[in-house]
């Protein structure tokens, strides 16, 4: 499990560093762009400028619907299913779960009895929440008017495009500064952009 979880924390660090990489590379282009030939920059921000809402495309996923009636119906499926996974995840939890090797499968520079104790708080949300799934199985099994009252508690409501309306709001000042000010806004561009590409760089080159 230990081995299994550092070949995954390596895969998702490297892809981060080459995507982190590929982007400052790609902005240290658009930044030379900018200096020697202001005008393609500008053709490309206005290709880039397409304005695409993420609010058209949360309105599905925001629309309620009611499950209540198949949970209903198979609610003691639904419960068994329920107490099965939550019992394997607290005896996973139980059995095999080592805040320290863990810790030791992790590239990090933290020291490492902050990761020890960030991975033993995680124990006990784990199987604080296994628990609570077993005791709610039971119920769904056993009990299931019980749950009504949670679960009118639950079928709340909450919009996250009301939420996050004014991220829907175009900026424009990037882009004004930049035909403002176009040499002082390439050279800010290609120096941040090329020391991100250094230390990532030394990151692929030189894996700690």
């Amino acid at each position: 499990m230990t081995y299994a979880i550092k070949i995954f924390t390596t895969i998702v660090f490297q892809s981060a560093v080459v995507f982190l990489f590929a982007g400052s590379v790609i902005a240290i282009a658009y930044g030379a762009m900018l200096f020697f030939r202001k005008e393609w920059a500008l053709k490309v921000n206005e290709r880039l400028n397409r304005w695409t809402s993420t609010r058209q495309m949360m309105r599905r996923m925001e629309a309620p619907r009611n499950v209540e009636p198949q949970l209903q119906r198979w609610h003691q499926f639904a419960g068994v299913f329920l107490l099965i996974a939550s019992a394997y995840v607290f005896y996973a939890v139980i059995v095999s779960y080592s805040p320290k090797a863990i810790a030791a499968a992790y590239y990090s520079k933290a020291p490492t009895w902050v990761v020890e104790i960030v991975l033993a708080a995680l124990w006990w949300v784990i199987a604080l929440g296994s628990v609570g799934g077993c005791i709610l199985a039971l119920i769904l099994i056993f009990r299931p008017p019980v749950l009504r009252r949670l679960e009118a508690w639950a079928n709340r409501s909450f919009s996250v495009r009301h939420a996050t309306k004014f991220l829907e709001v175009m900026n424009h000042a990037p882009d004004q500064l930049i035909v403002l000010y176009p040499k002082v806004s390439s050279a800010v561009i290609v120096l941040g952009s090329l020391y991100v590409a250094l230390m990532l760089g030394g990151v692929l080159l030189y894996p700690f």
